[in-house]
């Protein structure tokens, strides 16, 4: 499960290869799902979201990238 605390420590998970960004919207998506019944969520794009993140982690391999590119 992924908490982070700040930007700087999810930067730091992604450096490390701790994380991917599409694990981190995948876990919270779930977290979205368990929280289907509080009806908080007009619309989700979960296929546009994880799509996002997989370009995002390709991008992140393939050259480097600014700090905000890995916040979706």
């Amino acid at each position: 499960m992924f908490e982070f605390s700040s930007i700087e420590h999810y930067h730091a998970q992604l450096q490390q290869e701790n994380c991917t960004c599409e694990l981190a919207v995948q876990q919270y998506l779930r977290r979205i799902k368990n929280k289907i019944h509080l009806n908080a969520f007009i619309e989700v794009f979960e296929e546009e979201a994880l799509e996002k993140a997989q370009q995002l982690d390709q991008k992140r391999k393939s050259e480097s990238t600014a700090k905000l590119d890995s916040l979706l």
